[in-house]
């Protein structure tokens, strides 16, 4: 009516809580049904609202809008955190920027979606109260994460393609739609320069981050480990043969060892053969010795008693000589007779004589004792032999003194 006018707010425009420009909702000329919420007749003001002329969606929004059930629906607006969706007047909500995808980071969503697409969204949340939905687009398909952190395991080398670069580092897509980071310190190349932009190179990871969805890269790493790789083949390689040379050279020793223990062994057999040999040659040659010592000594002082015993039996004793002087005397005859006298020293003569002759002389029976030892016997010292004939002399000495004691008490008588 011509005069009458009321103010629509925007938070009467829809039911949706999301934020409107009036000017790209209203037209000039367009004609909306409102309903009449205040009126202030004094101040001649009126409010209206566009949104209550139909029922409140949000009283029962979970019978429709159940959550993690899939919607499509139409991007309304953009902001740097994130995207505003509608799925039907009124209702609607919002993806965090984190949510639009699993393997790529976004500076802005605008890089991912445009204002009026149309987006794939699922339920994750409702907030009657404040009317909000907690919408997400990356949930719709599984977390790759789980199943990349095998393949793209630190240390795995993969191609990458630069898309942008600055200060910091460089963003690499890698396969499989994954985004990774390289730090400035890691874009050298093996030639000095640097990583630009739009080339493809490897990467090698160097850190998997599956909660923050995080992959660091490292280009330099890549010819490092190739030169580190020859460095540590030439170090096996070295490695191996010194342990080829030690098993050669414990196997010289082995051999060496055991030929000088056999040597050793058999010295020592030897050695005991001949200590052996020598004390048997020494026992044999002492009871040769003794022998040849013994046997000279017996038999000499066999012959020596032989000798004394017949000298003994021929040598007159002083009874027999008595009496045979007695028996030769003449009866009464009171002086003594030079005659029988004379008889009797010369029958004592001859018996000494024959006594000395008979008995074995010094040094015939040290020629006799050596002519009996064995050739090249040694150890026999001449102390024995002189004893032996001190002994011998000792003896004949004593036989000469006995018949000369009879001689002279003959003579006496």
């Amino acid at each position: 009516q011509p005069g009458v006018e009321g103010l629509v707010h925007v938070s009467e425009i829809t039911w949706a809580n999301t934020p409107i420009n009036a000017k790209e909702f209203f037209k000039l000329g367009d004609e909306y049904e409102a309903k009449v919420v205040t009126l202030d007749k004094d101040a001649r003001k009126m409010s209206l609202s566009i949104k209550q002329m139909t029922e409140d969606p949000w009283s029962t929004i979970e019978n429709k809008y159940a959550v993690e059930s899939k919607h499509k629906g139409l991007v309304k607006n953009i902001t740097p955190y994130g995207v505003f969706v509608e799925l039907e007047p009124g209702i609607g909500g919002m993806i965090h920027i984190s949510d639009l995808s699993w393997l790529k980071r976004f500076n802005h969503p605008s890089d991912y979606v445009k204002v009026a697409e149309t987006i794939d969204i699922i339920i994750m949340g409702i907030d009657k109260d404040n009317r909000k939905l907690q919408l997400g687009h990356k949930q719709l398909e599984e977390d790759p994460w789980n199943s990349l952190e095998d393949t793209f395991s630190i240390g795995s080398t993969h191609e990458g393609h630069v898309t942008r670069k600055d200060d910091k580092g460089a963003l690499v897509q890698l396969p499989y739609g994954l985004e990774g980071f390289a730090p400035a310190r890691h874009l050298a190349k093996e030639d000095g320069k640097t990583v630009v932009v739009e080339e493809t190179l490897p990467f090698v990871v160097i850190e998997f981050d599956r909660n923050e969805k995080r992959i660091l890269l490292s280009h330099s790493r890549v010819w490092e480990q190739a030169q580190a790789d020859v460095k540590e083949a030439v170090k096996k390689e070295a490695r191996v043969e010194a342990e080829v040379t030690k098993k050669a050279v414990k196997a010289v020793q082995a051999k060496v060892e055991k030929t000088t223990l056999g040597d050793i062994g058999a010295l020592a057999e030897l050695r005991a053969k001949l200590e052996g040999g020598e004390v048997a040659a020494k026992v044999d040659e002492s009871a040769k010795v003794e022998g040849v010592v013994a046997e000279p000594k017996a038999k000499k002082s066999a012959e020596v008693e032989v000798a004394l015993q017949e000298t003994k039996v021929e040598e007159p004793t002083k009874e027999s000589a008595v009496a045979e002087s007695e028996a030769e005397k003449p009866t009464k005859v009171e002086g003594v007779v030079a005659e029988p006298k004379a008889k009797k020293s010369a029958e004592v003569e001859v018996a000494v004589q024959e006594t000395k002759v008979e008995e074995p002389t010094k040094e015939a029976v040290v020629e006799e004792a050596d002519a009996e030892k064995p050739a090249k016997v040694e150890g026999v010292t001449a102390e024995p032999k002189a004893k032996k004939s001190a002994k011998v002399d000792a003896a004949v000495e004593t036989k000469s003194t006995k018949a000369e004691d009879t001689i002279t008490e003959e003579e006496a008588k």
